[in-house]
Formats: C-alpha cells, structure tokens, sequence
C-alpha cells in the first residue's frame, strides 16, 4: 500500500511521521519526535529506540518515552542495562529479518529476556519496527493490538525513512564536498578570494590572509576593491563588474593576468590573478585566484643582472684579453726574422709558448663561460671523420710530447654530424690528459668503434688508477687527475663532457689497477 494511500486511512499517523521525519536533522531526533507523537495515537504505554553499536555489532538503548501516568522502573532498568544481538529478544528478532514483529503476549513468548521485568510493570504486549540499522519498540498495557493498523504504519514509516535517509545522505555529500572544498582553499599556498556581484567578498582563504594582511573576519562582506585594488586601479575595476553585471560580457574571465595589488599596510606588489565564474544558477559570484609575484620578479631582475654580466664576461675574455694576446703572438712572428743570438731567441721562444698557453686558456674560460651562464658550449655540426681528426691530433700530441706511444685503432665508418673544431678539442684534451696522467713507458691507446647509429671513442691509459671518490669530481672545473699534473686551469675533462652533451653524447670513466683508466665518449651520428 502506498503511503499517500495509508495517509487517507491514517492521517493523524501518517502527519506524525513525515513531520519526525521533516523537521529533524538526525536520526536519533527523528525517533524521539516518533515516540513521542505515535506513542499517544497509537495508544502505548512506553516506547524505546535501539541502536547499532557498529563496533560490537549489538543493538544499544539509546532512549525511552513513557506515557505520563506511567512508570515502569524495572522494566526501564533492564532495557538500559541490557544489548542485543542479531535474532536476540524482540530487538533482535526484527533487526535480523528486516521486518516489524507483534508479541501479541509476553508472558508466553520465549524469546524475550525482559520479560519478568516487563510483566511486573504490567507491559503486556509489543510491536518493533525496523528503522535503517535500529529498532523502534512500543508496548501496551491492555486491550489488543491492531495488526492491520501496525501494517499501515509500519509501511509509512518505511517509505519516509527512505526519503529521510536518501535526503540525510544528499546533505552529508554536500557537508563533505564543503569540508574538503574548505580544506582545499585552506591548504591551498595561492590566495582564493571570492565576491559577489556587488564586489563584496564572501570568501577568503589563509593564503588571503598571509599575502594581503586582513583576517577572514575583516575582509568577509567588505568591499574587494577597499582591501586589495590599488587607488590608481580601483575605478577601473568598479566599471568592468559593473560592466559584467550588466552584460555578462568580459575579456578578463579565465585568463592570466599580471597587475598591482595592495596589502593592508596600503604597500603594492605584483601579482598574478585569474578570475573565473562561480557557477551557481541564479546569482552571480566570482572567485580570484592570486599568487605573489616578487619573488619571481626578483629572480628574473637576478637573472637579467647575470645575462648582463655573463655578456661583459665574455666580451672581455673574448677581445679585450685576447688583443693584446693576439699582439704578443704577432711581435714574436716579426722577431723571429730578426737577427738575434741564441739567448734571445730562447726567451722569444718562451714568450711565444706562453701567449699560446695563455690564449688556449682563455678560449677554455670562453667555454667555461658558455657552458656554465649560457646553456652549453655552443656548436656548431657538419659532416666530419673522426678518424681523420683523431689521427691529426695524435700527431699534434706527439710533438708535443717526443718519445710517447699513441696507438689509433678504428673500427667501422667513422663518418657523422659533429663540430670538427669541438670534436678536435674534445680529442686534444682526453688525449693529453692520457699521456701526462698515465704511466710514461706504456701506450696510450686510442680507439673508434662506429655502429650504424653510434660512435664511440675510448681513449685508454695504463697507470695508477684514479681513485674512486674523485671519479666524477675530476669533471668539475679546475679540478686535475693530479695536483701536480698539466699547466692549464684543470677545464680539460669538464669541457670534453660538455662538448659530448652539447652533441647529445655522453662521457664517462672507467678505472681501475688491473684494466687502468678509459674514457669513453658515445656519440649519435646525427644530433
């Protein structure tokens, strides 16, 4: 039977229930306002409401109603004392099936622990009714119980709850989406601030609160413009809401801007907002999000002063060091033709080794330069052999260093898209590197091992090995395999990995006492 149907045969029950059920916004004050209005039309004598207890998984008194002029102390004392489990006294019995349950006598039914409390409290008969995950109970003093009349209620109570649960659910949904919504704005580190159509802010988050100065209670129904625009700016964003109000049109909305804003101490700051509409039918509201933007002003005013100084850096290692460099190596071509002892033309000698020696560590301060404030040794890829390379600056090395062994060994097409002038450099500085390191009476060997994709160069020395807790420092910038070792400024090895990575390559070591020391270079044939 349909409860609008059951309200036509019970309309004082029927009113009851759905007004328990309305005007209650939980559970246990639904069934106290059910007890107290369906015990008297229904002509009870007292009535409880029992409760899930999830933990233990039992039913627990939770509340009792009793008609004015009636007491039942015994019976009272053993239902607050007692628990119920699933099929267990007339509780029980209706939470395990689900469905209300007369006792029509209590002095002949076996499943009921209270009974001898009940009967001297003259209770004789019962009725429960399931509700969700508790038992509302009635009991009578006299006179018989109307089956038919429990059924018609037993259905309402059924289909209000229903709606009374489906209802309870929808707003403890809504209840969490606000709490995690709230905790989100909470947590969140850019400031959320929201406003109504009047410009009125009704929502301001901690960040708010941190980055323009005014708690949650000053700024809520304040006017927006008062606390955060800027004087200079506040007309202007007076006009545009207005605008929007008048003509939902805008070029503002959900898109990144940058302007002022202004802390409560009246001090300006650039900041990043983002505005967007609230989506609520009926009304306008508006949420801006802002983030601080001095920290990222002041490290892009940073960063502009170090591009400023890397390009004076490297102007003046590039010309205003290397002319007068470039003017040494020119005097000491033109003195060489001249008519000069012995003694002097050593010492020409000595002065023209020395401009070269300082020239060469100025292009490596150059890359240094480059490859630390510029974003990498620039290079600059055309085709090339590396074998070709390698074999020129194996000579070059060699008389540089009369009497050492360099051993070139090379293993398919040598062929790809490099930097000739890098590739030289980077061959130069391992080479070297090899022969002033590694032991003085055994090879230096040199290998070029091509696939079809790849090519790999190893250039490999016999000698102590290079210990293992200095193995990647020896790449850092003026750092040496040995203190003692080279006459440079220790770039060598950090320059020859810079140009690998500039080439999308790669350089690595390997060292030991048994196989000595190699580094490897991987290049792809095409960067």
């Amino acid at each position: 039977m349909a409860s609008h149907i059951l309200a036509e045969t019970q309309p004082g029950v029927a009113r009851t229930i759905a007004r328990a059920f309305a005007a209650s916004a939980t559970l246990r004050e639904a069934m106290l306002r059910m007890l107290e209005g369906l015990g008297p039309q229904l002509g009870f004598a007292a009535g409880l409401y029992w409760e899930r207890d999830a933990a233990a998984d039992v039913l627990r008194f939770v509340m009792i109603w009793r008609a004015p002029e009636i007491i039942i102390p015994d019976f009272e004392a053993a239902s607050r004392a007692r628990v119920f489990r699933r099929g267990e006294g007339l509780p029980g019995r209706v939470w395990e099936r689900g469905k209300w349950t007369v006792i029509p006598d209590l002095s002949t039914d076996t499943n009921f622990p209270r009974r001898d409390s009940g009967l001297r409290d003259q209770l004789r008969s019962a009725v429960a009714f399931p509700i969700g995950d508790g038992v509302l109970e009635f009991f009578h003093r006299e006179g018989t119980l109307d089956e038919h009349r429990l059924e018609e209620t037993a259905q309402l109570l059924a289909a209000h709850l229903e709606e009374f649960l489906r209802r309870a659910a929808a707003l403890e949904a809504e209840r969490i989406s606000e709490a995690r919504r709230a905790a989100i704005l909470e947590a969140a580190l850019d400031s959320v601030v929201s406003m109504d159509a009047a410009g009125r802010v009704t929502d301001w988050n901690a960040a708010a609160e941190r980055m323009f100065g005014w708690s949650r209670e000053e700024a809520l129904g304040r006017e927006m413009a008062e606390l955060i625009v800027p004087p200079s700016l506040r007309e202007n964003h007076r006009r545009g809401l207005a605008r929007y109000v008048k003509t939902r049109q805008s070029t503002l909305l959900n898109r990144r801007m940058e302007l002022l804003g202004m802390r409560k101490d009246g001090s300006e700051f650039p900041v990043e907002l983002t505005i967007a509409r609230i989506p609520i039918e009926g009304t306008l509201a508006f949420t801006g999000y802002l983030r601080d933007l001095t920290e990222r002003r002041r490290a892009e005013a940073e960063s502009r002063e170090r591009e400023a100084f890397r390009e004076r850096f490297i102007g003046i290692l590039g010309h205003d060091l290397r002319s007068p460099i470039q003017a040494i190596l020119g005097s000491t071509y033109q003195l060489k033709k001249a008519a000069l002892s012995e003694t002097e033309h050593r010492s020409l000698a000595r002065i023209g080794t020395s401009a070269q020696r300082m020239s060469r560590m100025i292009d490596d301060l150059l890359d240094l330069t480059r490859g630390r404030l510029g974003g990498g040794i620039p290079v600059s890829p055309r085709t090339m052999d590396l074998a070709q390379t390698a074999a020129q600056v194996i000579e070059e090395t060699r008389a540089a260093h009369p009497g050492r062994e360099i051993v070139l060994e090379v293993q398919g097409e040598a062929s790809g898209q490099w930097d000739p002038d890098r590739m030289e450099q980077l061959l130069s500085n391992l080479t070297v590197n090899a022969v002033v390191h590694g032991a003085p009476n055994k090879p230096v060997r040199i290998g070029i091992a091509a696939t079809a994709d790849h090519v790999e160069i190893a250039v490999h020395n016999e000698g102590a090995p290079i210990p293992e807790g200095d193995r990647e420092r020896i790449f850092d910038p003026f750092r040496r395999a040995a203190p003692e070792g080279g006459k440079g400024l220790g770039l060598g090895l950090y320059i020859a990995r810079e140009i690998a990575r500039a080439h999308d390559g790669e350089l690595s070591l390997d060292s030991s006492a048994e196989q000595g020391t190699t580094f490897r270079v991987r290049l792809p044939r095409v960067r």
